[in-house]
């Protein structure tokens, strides 16, 4: 099918990919916070990811919220080549103990005055944490 001059017999337009469980790319890790965001959002837009959520790790605190931060920076502050970072995964700290898997061990039991302040740094799409940690 050919329409305003455009051949279509090799070409296919297809909707861009979503990853909603991005820890990093391009030699960048999320949790290195600064521009790695913006060199994994770079990386990923280059092979067909039009949009990622930025997942974090089970790590201290500060260094959650320094990683949330710049996944924050870079969702606000896009690059030309990038893909749009929609806001972030949050994997961790609020994780069964006895379940790591590959999380180092820097578990919190539930805390909602924490996660309050997290939430207030970056737009927390999707948690991954384990109900049964409750502290209460």
């Amino acid at each position: 099918m050919e329409e305003a001059g455009v051949g279509t017999d090799d070409v296919m337009v297809l909707p861009g990919f979503i990853d909603l469980h991005c820890h990093g790319g391009g030699g960048a890790d999320i949790m290195e916070a600064g521009n790695a965001p913006h060199t994994v959002a770079a990386t990923h837009a280059a092979a067909g990811t039009t949009a990622l959520l930025a997942t974090t790790m089970t790590a201290e605190v500060p260094d959650i919220e320094q990683a949330l931060a710049a996944a924050n920076r870079a969702a606000l502050e896009p690059g030309d080549d990038e893909a749009a970072v929609l806001g972030v995964h949050l994997e961790g700290p609020f994780i069964s103990r006895s379940r790591l898997g590959a999380q180092p061990d820097f578990v919190i039991d539930g805390d909602t005055a924490l996660m309050e302040r997290l939430m207030g740094l970056a737009r927390i799409r999707v948690v991954t944490l384990a109900p049964e940690a409750d502290p209460q």
